[in-house]
Formats: structure tokens, C-alpha cells, sequence
């Protein structure tokens, strides 16, 4: 029997190339094995109000961007947002509905029911809202810096009861 020595060896260099692709691939940890237990304390924080635990999963430089609005811009201000709305809505909750994470990002759609019963930016309706989202989050060193959220805002105000009033058409 006669071999070609060029061919099996190509063979051996592609099937040890694929072997240590897989073992590689193999040995990558799954990223929402760490990102996953930070995503869950800062959805504690927004449904609890226990705002302590922050400290330890917020990085110094942290944002968030809702739409294309920056509504806070490191931990202090994350934590005065948060209180916020809770004072606002005191049955504020977050619902993570789906989850998922990539490297050193998580995506995550979510859906809220608040009762509008504090005092706010707006007087109490005694109004409940479900509203849906979603939020992309970006971690380094096992802190969340950068959160954008996306959300019906329109939805939000219209269930607490507000309209709409079409600005006055040409005369």
C-alpha cells in the first residue's frame, strides 16, 4: 500500500488545528458565569431600594443613557435615580425576562409595573404601569460601566393617564 506522505501530513496539521480550536473553545468560560450574579444585585437594587451593594458592582466611571439622554453619570448619581423613582412608584419592579451575555456585555429584555403614589416629578395618579424594555449593559473588572435602556416612554405616561394634544394645525 502506498501512502502520500504531503496529504497525510496536511491532514494531521488540519485535524490538530481543529483539536485545538475545540479544546480552546472548550476551556472559555461562559460569560454569564460572572456577569450574570452582577446583572442580578443591580436589579435588586432598582426592587428593593437597598442601593449598599451598588458599591461593589458600579464602576467609578459608570453611565447610563436612556434613548439618547444621559440620566446619570457615575455611582451618587445612579443611586439618586434610583431613589427617585422609588419614591415616585414604591412597588416599583423589574422583571428580567430574558438575558443574554457576550464577552464583556449583557443584553436584557425586562418589563417594569410600578404604582405612580409618591410624591415625583409628576403629582400621583394612584396609577399602575407595565411597561417593557430593553438594556444593553458593558462590564469591566467585574463592575457594570455603561447601561443604555430603551423603553416606551409614550406608553408609560399615557397609562398614568396623560394625552396627547396635536400642536395647532396651519391656518
Amino acid at each position: 500500500m502506498k501512502y502520500d506522505l504531503p496529504i497525510i501530513a496536511k491532514a494531521v496539521r488540519i485535524a490538530v488545528l481543529a483539536l485545538l480550536f475545540l479544546a480552546i473553545g472548550c476551556q472559555q468560560q461562559d460569560a454569564s458565569q460572572e456577569l450574570k450574579p452582577i446583572s442580578k444585585v443591580f436589579t435588586e437594587a432598582w426592587n428593593t431600594g437597598n442601593l449598599d451593594p451598588l458599591d461593589d458592582i458600579i464602576d467609578p466611571q459608570f453611565v447610563m443613557l436612556e434613548g439618547s439622554d444621559t440620566s446619570a453619570v457615575g455611582l451618587d448619581s445612579l443611586k439618586q435615580v434610583i431613589t427617585a423613582i422609588r419614591t415616585t412608584y414604591p412597588d416599583f419592579h423589574i422583571t428580567v425576562d430574558e438575558a443574554i451575555y457576550i464577552g464583556d456585555k449583557g443584553a436584557s429584555r425586562w418589563s417594569i409595573t410600578a404604582t405612580n403614589t409618591g410624591p415625583g416629578d409628576i403629582p400621583p395618579t394612584g396609577k399602575q404601569v407595565t411597561v417593557t424594555g430593553i438594556s444593553f449593559v458593558r462590564f469591566a473588572n467585574g463592575k457594570i460601566v455603561e447601561q443604555r435602556v430603551e423603553y416606551n416612554v409614550l406608553s408609560w405616561v399615557l397609562q398614568l393617564g396623560y394625552t396627547l394634544t396635536p400642536p395647532p394645525g396651519p391656518e
